[in-house]
């Protein structure tokens, strides 16, 4: 049997389609997989600093760093304002669905996962607490690191109480 021109051209363009299918569908596979495993942080605002003061005037120093490398760095790479703002941005960001059509989505969202299991910690509360320029997270209840915003960048302090 000979097969003419157009059958060949046919059947290499059906092959590429599926091939491209399997790919994207296990992109798509591994992409749902990471996206189940990150975990936001609900953003709380606070209200009462009565804890916050408690924390900074009572509580121990165990480091402070300023600016804070890590959290600037991760800002930066998924193009948030470098603050506590830019922070609870993306502590509450919720990872987009897989986009079969938008890859540079898909790219971006990629670039969100990474950020987040980077530097989203277990906290006791799954809360990030926002004020004006301040932000806290409780790891545990005797353990907070505080981040400020700062003419230097962003200061973070973790506190520590026996």
């Amino acid at each position: 049997m000979k097969l003419n021109a157009i059958t060949l051209v046919s059947i290499s363009t059906l092959m590429l389609i599926v091939g491209c299918l399997v790919i994207q569908f296990s992109a798509k596979k591994k992409y749902d997989e990471g996206r189940k495993a990150i975990y936001s942080l609900s953003i709380v605002e606070i209200d009462d600093d009565q804890f916050l003061s408690e924390v900074v005037s009572s509580w121990s120093v165990e480091f402070t760093e300023c600016p804070n490398e890590a959290m600037t760095s991760a800002l930066e790479l998924v193009n948030e304002d470098v603050s506590v703002d830019g922070i609870a941005s993306i502590m509450a960001h919720e990872v987009s669905s897989f986009s079969f059509i938008n890859d540079a989505r898909n790219k971006r969202e990629l670039i969100y996962m990474m950020v987040k299991s980077t530097i989203i910690p277990e906290t006791v509360d799954g809360a990030f607490h926002k004020g004006e320029g301040v932000g806290y997270i409780k790891y545990r209840d005797n353990l907070v690191e505080v981040y400020k915003d700062t003419k230097d960048g962003i200061k973070s302090t973790l506190y520590y109480k026996k």
